[in-house]
């Protein structure tokens, strides 16, 4: 079972729900499975296009990285990832300390053109783009390394044109970060067709977690509950780690 459908198990039993329903209908996208560290992500999954976007977007494409064999160029993007080293605004959580692959976008383009990167490194200051075919409910995203700790990564919905920034300084070097889209940007957003996430400095994402077309949007009230399920079962992992 994925990382992220495990933390939607604990975050059901934290809240005392069952998320049978809920893990059926959601979409989660990870990286695990789509080819070696390298590998040119483009339209591996249906209904989904990612791109890279922005005036440095033919540095090199989106690719994936193996975080447990992270490049020498870039140790920050080794696992175990840390938790963040501040107070953290609503919507924001620690995330996944051994993600296995991410997504990020490489600082090179060397022998890209068979599918496969020769070189893999993330790259400075660089966009990420998803681009629906219908629109959907974003739910999650995971941010890993903001670079060191005074970057940002800032995230824009479409259509509704919504941005808001996940403060580097809140987050720290090294670290990884869950984003509960709904909390985070102050309520659902249902009519999702494309976002974006800016890097100011380097970083990469993972399992994104989204409502396909068509399906029935949980109540805010049972959003809520499991929200409290989340905290709760990433506090008693926490406390697990440092017993």
């Amino acid at each position: 079972m994925r990382l992220l459908a495990r933390h939607l198990l604990g975050l059901a039993a934290g809240a005392g729900l069952s998320l049978s329903a809920l893990e059926a209908e959601a979409a989660i996208i990870d990286f695990e499975s789509v080819g070696p560290a390298g590998t040119v992500i483009n339209s591996q999954f249906p209904g989904l296009t990612i791109s890279r976007t922005g005036s440095n977007a033919t540095d090199g494409p989106p690719v994936v990285l193996d975080t447990a064999n992270a490049p020498l160029a870039d140790k920050d993007l080794q696992s175990p990832f840390e938790e963040p080293s501040g107070s953290l605004p609503s919507g924001l959580s620690a995330g996944p300390t051994e993600p296995g692959f991410i997504l990020i976008s490489n600082n090179n383009d060397d022998g890209c053109g068979d599918g496969t990167c020769d070189r893999v490194n993330d790259d400075v200051g660089a966009t990420l783009r998803f681009d629906f075919d219908e629109t959907v409910a974003l739910r999650f995203l995971d941010l890993f390394d903001l670079d060191d700790g005074t970057s940002s990564a800032r995230i824009t919905l479409f259509d509704s044109k919504q941005e808001k920034t996940v403060d580097g300084n809140l987050v720290g070097d090294n670290s990884s970060v869950t984003v509960d889209i709904a909390q985070f940007f102050g309520g659902l957003q249902t009519d999702v067709s494309a976002f974006e996430v800016s890097f100011q400095g380097s970083g990469g994402l993972d399992n994104i977690v989204f409502d396909p077309p068509g399906t029935d949007v949980p109540e805010p009230a049972t959003l809520a509950l499991i929200g409290s399920g989340l905290l709760a079962a990433g506090a008693l992992m926490r406390r697990r780690r440092r017993a």
